[in-house]
């Protein structure tokens, strides 16, 4: 039996595609928009997205807060007094704060 020479030409156009097929994969893992780039989007996306739902939970709160407010006069009434509001016939009196007790020698 024969064996067929192979030519120099073929053996390095065989082991450039290998060395082309692993940098490939390594630029398509590890490379500018690879696969640990795309990980980290999703992680970064899941966190986002939890905000998110926070806000989205924050503000519905704030609305019903919000129309509880308009809906409700007692409610109005103790938000307002909470603040430092008064009535429309009534005189808020500001006393002069105490003064702070003096250590005892």
């Amino acid at each position: 039996m024969r064996r067929r020479k192979v030519s120099s030409w073929k053996e390095a156009y065989y082991i450039l595609s290998i060395v082309g097929a692993i940098v490939a994969a390594a630029v398509t893992v590890w490379g500018p928009h690879g696969y640990t780039e795309l990980k980290k989007a999703q992680v970064e996306l899941q966190v986002q997205k939890a905000k998110v739902s926070e806000l989205k939970l924050a503000n519905e709160e704030a609305r019903s807060r919000i129309q509880g407010l308009k809906s409700d006069k007692r409610t109005l009434e103790r938000v307002a007094r909470e603040r430092g509001y008064a009535g429309t016939d009534e005189i808020i009196q500001l006393l002069p704060p105490e003064p702070p007790p003096r250590k005892q020698k």
